[in-house]
């Protein structure tokens, strides 16, 4: 089975990667089992559709009423159609600077986790749905104003999951970046591919 490199299959140049990138993603049939590498963060909002992500002898399903925030990395993952024909995916994609320069500004120096959270969920409730309109919206809007767009995106919908679950998803990510010398840490992190959710 061949791997898709993820988010490079989706730019028109491979080559220049974003730091923040939007996609739109659509098909016609179940794909199962398919094996991704992951070279950003990436929130993959389900619209239409089932996905079942696969990691550490185990997996976890969602529906159209729930999200899935993972981590970059190595993924076995299943996407599955429901009643409609066309499955329905907006999926958010962001780089370790991104979410390094968030923490830097938003979370507390003293908030130092030495709890390892192995996932959470996104629940898509009223704001995440019209946040997702939201992004449709400005996708429409010229590129030289994109990347300014997008940053100010990412920064809202972080803060407003913070405002929810603020210790654990804080502490979560942050987790990652204060605990790079921990080699349990890393070898769970880069080789188990953990996921990370938010629960609402």
């Amino acid at each position: 089975m061949s791997i898709e490199n993820i988010p490079e299959s989706y730019l028109s140049s491979a080559k220049i990667v974003p730091d923040l990138f939007v996609y739109d993603f659509k098909m016609t049939n179940d794909v199962v089992k398919s094996k991704v590498n992951l070279s950003m963060n990436m929130f993959s909002f389900l619209q239409v559709a089932r996905k079942q992500v696969h990691f550490a002898g185990t997996s976890v399903a969602v529906n159209k009423d729930q999200s899935l925030l993972l981590k970059k990395g190595n993924w076995l993952w299943t996407e599955l159609l429901e009643t409609e024909a066309i499955y329905n995916c907006k999926l958010f994609f962001f780089s370790e600077k991104i979410l390094k320069d968030f923490l830097e500004k938003h979370a507390s120096k003293k908030s130092v986790s030495k709890d390892d959270v192995p996932y959470f969920i996104i629940g898509n409730d009223a704001y995440i749905i019209s946040y997702l309109n939201s992004l449709t919206n400005i996708s429409q809007a010229p590129s030289v104003f994109m990347e300014n767009l997008l940053a100010v995106k990412f920064e809202e919908l972080m803060l407003y999951l913070m405002t929810l679950r603020s210790y654990p998803l804080v502490l979560c990510l942050k987790f990652r970046f204060t605990n790079k010398n921990q080699s349990v840490f890393r070898r769970r992190f880069y080789e188990f591919k953990e996921l990370i959710f938010v629960t609402l």
